[in-house]
């Protein structure tokens, strides 16, 4: 029994380990994408990911659906901030026509 607990251990160890490593990539590429201003709240991953698609931070995440999932993350963040400011009134002159646009469409 005492092989069999060890064995779970080092396994859970492992799969915590990979974990943590995946949230600091992602954090890692969200940091690129902040860095990016062509990225609005109306962006997509496709016509965005030639942006970064050569950057290591994108290549080190290695699996495209967490990159497509912390972008997306990332647009959804951009946007709750825009309509935020939209409300308050505080619309800054950073934000695009096209962004514009997109929020006045999800209001």
């Amino acid at each position: 029994m005492l092989v069999f607990e060890d064995l779970h251990e080092r396994a859970k160890g492992k799969e915590e380990k990979k974990a943590k490593k995946r949230q600091r990539l992602a954090k890692e590429f969200t940091e690129l994408l902040y860095h990016i201003k062509e990225i609005t709240a109306s962006s997509t991953w496709k016509e965005c990911q030639q942006l970064f698609e050569e950057s290591s931070k994108y290549r080190d995440v290695g699996d495209e659906s967490l990159a497509h999932e912390t972008f997306e993350e990332y647009v959804a963040r951009l946007l709750e901030k825009a309509k935020r400011n939209n409300r308050s009134g505080k619309v800054s002159s950073e934000f695009s026509d096209s962004m514009l646009n997109a929020i006045k469409d999800v209001i």
